[in-house]
């Protein structure tokens, strides 16, 4: 964040995001890259 329209944009994601707002795909896609990464 090195200037406000960043911080601005971050108090939005902010508040449009929720607690366990990730999909089970996204989930299956993080796990699949966890396995290629580790």
């Amino acid at each position: 964040m090195s200037n406000m329209q960043q911080v601005k944009e971050n108090i939005e994601s902010a508040n449009n995001s929720a607690i366990n707002s990730i999909t089970k795909d996204e989930l299956k896609t993080i796990s699949k890259l966890r396995k290629t990464y580790d």
